[in-house]
């Protein structure tokens, strides 16, 4: 079995600032600072990749917003739930009360949210038919 030390291509040399603000190489021993990586090879001079996320658009951050909301209800619950476990009620009726807000909000958010996505479908059908009446308007006057 071949050494994966072997077929690692070589890092840049770090530059950081000094304290006036100009760039200076780090102190590596000369020979490793004029290496250079294979032909061929890419050099990831990028930062460290990052999970890929959901472009944020209107759809995906309701339901972000949406998972978010219901996994903090999920914890809350599971709170409450803990402190009748060990009898400390107060914390429990806290928690309780907590989460009938919540879910009160989070009941008028999703009507809110279904009225509004009613009212653009409504306009969107009353353009296309004000369109088509338009058409055949034209169409009936040649």
């Amino acid at each position: 079995m071949a050494s994966s030390a072997s077929s690692v291509p070589a890092l840049p040399a770090i530059i950081a600032p000094n304290a006036n603000g100009a760039s200076q190489q780090s102190a590596k021993p000369q020979s490793q600072q004029q290496q250079q990586p294979p032909a061929g090879a890419v050099e990831n001079s990028a930062a460290p990749a990052q999970p890929m996320q959901m472009p944020a658009t209107p759809a995906n951050l309701s339901i972000m917003e949406e998972s978010a909301v219901q996994e903090f209800l999920s914890l809350l619950e599971q709170y409450q739930e803990r402190c009748e476990r060990e009898h400390m009620y107060v914390e429990a009726q806290v928690a309780a009360k907590r989460l009938a807000e919540l879910r009160s909000h989070e009941l008028k958010r999703r009507q809110e949210s279904l009225y509004s996505r009613h009212i653009a479908e409504k306009l969107d059908l009353e353009e296309v038919h004000l369109r088509e009446i338009e058409v055949l308007a034209v169409a009936w006057a040649m």
